[in-house]
């Protein structure tokens, strides 16, 4: 098992989909959790 003290951070295109996976694991115990805000677009 992971270690629940560590930092997480979650990212997608959006910001939507990262911010509900943190909301999980929050629920899981985890607590350094960030989130990218607005997501991040990649262009290529």
């Amino acid at each position: 098992m992971r270690n629940k003290d560590e930092i997480i951070i979650a990212y997608c295109s959006a910001g939507t989909r990262s911010k509900k996976a943190l909301k999980i694991l929050r629920k899981m115990g985890y607590k350094n959790l960030y989130t990218v805000e607005g997501g991040i677009d990649i262009y290529e």
